[in-house]
């Protein structure tokens, strides 16, 4: 079952001004949370926390089709689901010679 393409971005809580000097300065900032299809949680410093996650639910027995897709500024993500494996098949949209993994390298754009 294909559950179509799932994207995972990164969110800096801060303007894009103050950021943009900081990348002048080769300091590239880091986000302050993570989102897939738009969805996080992210904890303020004093440990407040909002949002809410996204949330797939798979069926046991059954096979999915992922496409995974980081479009953030963050050059990798690594992802995992625990107690599980993937069983990759294209990257890019290229089909490659299918392997097994437990983890997945998710560069920027693919």
């Amino acid at each position: 079952m294909d559950i179509g393409p799932l994207l995972i971005t990164d969110w800096s809580h801060k303007n894009a001004f103050s950021l943009f000097y900081l990348e002048l300065e080769g300091n590239p900032p880091v986000p302050d949370s993570y989102l897939m299809q738009g969805k996080g949680i992210y904890c303020s410093p004093s440990n407040v926390c909002t949002g809410s996650r996204h949330v797939v639910e798979f069926q046991y027995g059954k096979t999915y089709k992922l496409s995974i897709v980081n479009s953030g500024t963050s050059s990798q993500y690594t992802f995992w689901i625990d107690g599980h494996t993937f069983q990759v098949v294209g990257t890019d949209f290229v089909p490659i010679n299918p392997y097994v993994t437990d983890t997945l390298n998710i560069a920027i754009g693919t």
